[in-house]
């Protein structure tokens, strides 16, 4: 019994000594858990705050670069966003930086204006804007005309030497840029030198290589489904183009592409204009189609020799070229107002019919005047400048013994002084009711003596080197 008793009182203290070290362990984890909780709160609590801040910097960047945006948008200068720490900060800033500056080229593009000035002089704009966003050495222009030819339209390098010229014309059925033309889809060559290896009867691309480009990015300008010209940017590195930069330039290109389609347009109609008073002066004057083919071809050629030459430094461009070849038919439209028993006798005219002759000069002029004042009324540049100067100064001399205003050298407008040689030369040539052809040789003999009398001496120097183009010219329009 005492035994029990005993065994009793030890387990008794057992138990009792085991729920105090159980109390002191419950005691220890609590005191744990609490301290515990209270860190883990703590840090959950300051990483809430950083994060809270994090994220209200970051939304700040992306607030500031939108408000970036609409400054842009509303030409105001942009503000400068803070320097990123992440790496998310730094690619969304990159992002909204690119954003920005496209924008800014599109500002650029749309400042551009093409209708308020002549191609010529807003396309070394658009070749200063594109250089900023693209590899271009070279920017070139062209449209397809009503003939289904590529007429290269403008071209603009940062190199002297241009062999592409603008006037350059190729029928797109025999060109490369056909399936272009199909599709609407843009062309990369990042080696012309290659694509020549295939594409040897080239003619384009041999006269861009010799312009030193390596490189070279096509887009198709489409209006509607169809293709009216191309944009051509060159580079004179190999491998300069991707696809990044079409998408970029397709961008670019659509701020422009209505401005430049307006111009051609315009260039059409004045084409057309012109070919229906021809058309109207051939059922009148004894002078036949092929007469008026024949000048202006020759007219065109010596500008062209001029304009290689730098005869008149900065008085020919290519637009001055175009022009002759458009407006020279245009130089005897007045003769509509002379009285056909003077305009069709088959013998000398007396001095009073002569008188009445002279006056189609006068009467053309006032034709085009007329039509001038009335189409820039809607247009802000001129487009008749050079054919009213070809039409009421062709029959000026050199010497200052011509009609109707006694102009002398270089008063008389350069446009004009070369349609009339070219203008005399086919006359000279050409039978009619009153004489029969001159001979090319006395023809060209006559040319030489009226130099420094009739004619300006470059001019006369200009037709004399060009003489086989002339002579192939006379061969294939000539009067069966």
């Amino acid at each position: 019994m005492l035994v029990a008793a005993f065994s009793l009182g030890l387990l008794a203290r057992e138990i009792n000594q085991k729920s105090s070290e159980l109390k002191d362990e419950l005691f220890s984890l609590s005191l744990f858990l609490i301290v515990g909780g209270i860190v883990i709160g703590s840090s959950i609590f300051i990483y809430l705050i950083l994060v809270h801040k994090s994220h209200a910097k970051f939304m700040g960047i992306i607030e500031g670069g939108i408000v970036n945006v609409i400054h842009r948008l509303y030409s105001e200068e942009p503000k400068i966003l803070p320097l990123p720490k992440w790496k998310e900060e730094d690619f969304l800033r990159k992002s909204l930086e690119q954003v920005d500056q496209e924008i800014q080229y599109t500002r650029n593009f749309a400042e551009i204006s093409v209708l308020s000035t002549s191609l010529e002089e807003a396309f070394p704009q658009i070749f200063e804007a594109i250089k900023k966003i693209l590899p271009a050495d070279r920017l070139a222009l062209a449209f397809k005309d009503q003939f289904g030819n590529v007429v290269a339209e403008s071209a603009v390098t940062n190199y002297n030497q241009i062999h592409l010229e603008p006037g350059f014309t190729q029928p797109l059925s025999e060109s490369t840029l056909s399936g272009l033309a199909s599709s609407g889809q843009p062309r990369i060559i990042n080696s012309l030198s290659e694509h020549i290896a295939k594409r040897p009867d080239s003619v384009c691309t041999k006269l861009i290589l010799m312009e030193g480009m390596n490189s070279s990015l096509t887009l198709p300008l489409m209006i509607r489904g169809h293709c009216v010209g191309f944009l051509f940017v060159n580079s004179k590195d190999q491998g300069a183009y991707n696809n990044a930069h079409v998408r970029t330039l397709r961008r670019m290109v659509g701020v422009l592409k209505p401005q430049l389609y307006f111009q051609h347009i315009v260039q059409i109609i004045v084409s057309e204009t012109s070919n229906a008073f021809v058309k109207i002066m051939e059922k009148k004057d004894n002078e036949t189609s092929l007469h008026i083919i024949r000048m202006s071809q020759y007219s065109h050629i010596l500008a062209k020799k001029m304009y290689m030459k730098n005869s008149y430094p900065g008085h020919i461009t290519p637009r001055t070229l175009r022009e002759i070849l458009w407006f020279a038919p245009l130089h005897d439209i007045g003769k509509i107002g002379v009285p056909d028993q003077i305009l069709m006798k088959p013998g000398p005219l007396t001095p009073e019919e002569f008188h009445v002759m002279k006056a189609h000069v006068t009467m053309g002029e006032s034709v085009l005047r007329s039509l001038y004042t009335g189409i820039n009324k809607y247009l802000f540049f001129s487009l008749l400048n050079t054919a009213i100067d070809i039409l009421s100064s062709h029959h000026e001399k050199w010497d200052g013994t011509g009609y109707p205003r006694g102009l002398q050298k270089e008063e008389i407008p350069l446009s004009a002084r070369i349609v009339a040689v070219a203008d005399v030369f086919d006359a000279l040539t050409s039978r009619r009711p009153y004489k029969e052809a001159w001979s090319l040789d006395k023809t060209f003999n006559y040319i030489v003596e009226q130099k420094s009398h009739q004619f300006d001496p470059l001019v006369v120097e200009a037709f004399l080197e060009a003489r086989i183009q002339i002579e192939e010219v006379y061969e294939k329009y000539k009067e069966v």
